[in-house]
């Protein structure tokens, strides 16, 4: 009986070691992922304080250190919204001129906002 309760107490170590292995593998993960999540949390904190700050020297005067930013931040808001329009006009919808999404040429009203359209042929 010694060799099988021998046998018996060495699987049982293993699969100690192995249990713990897991075990320190999944916090380590969770820890990862619990951090990732807050970076995420941060960073969406970050660009609706940007925006906000954004929005506020746009009304108030840009400080004279923040207007390269600025500056450039609004190229490339206009950038995108060119490049909005475009794909818009590709896939043969038209740009709401309220909430900035893009909506089938033919609507009355914004499929997402509500907002009634008064498109022009051509526009």
């Amino acid at each position: 009986m010694d060799f099988f309760d021998e046998t018996l107490n060495k699987a049982k170590e293993v699969f100690d070691v192995a249990k713990q292995k897991t075990t320190e593998a999944y916090n380590v993960g969770k820890q990862k992922y619990d951090i990732s999540a807050m970076e995420t949390t941060l960073n969406k904190l970050y660009t609706a304080y940007g925006k906000a700050a954004f929005a506020y020297f746009n009304e108030n005067g840009t400080p004279e250190n923040l207007k390269n930013a600025t500056e450039t931040i609004e190229k490339q808001l206009i950038r995108i919204s060119d490049a909005k329009e475009e794909l818009a006009k590709m896939r043969r919808n038209r740009i709401c001129p309220v909430c900035g999404r893009a909506i089938n040429e033919n609507s009355t009203f914004c499929s997402f906002c509500g907002a009634k359209l008064n498109f022009k042929d051509g526009e």
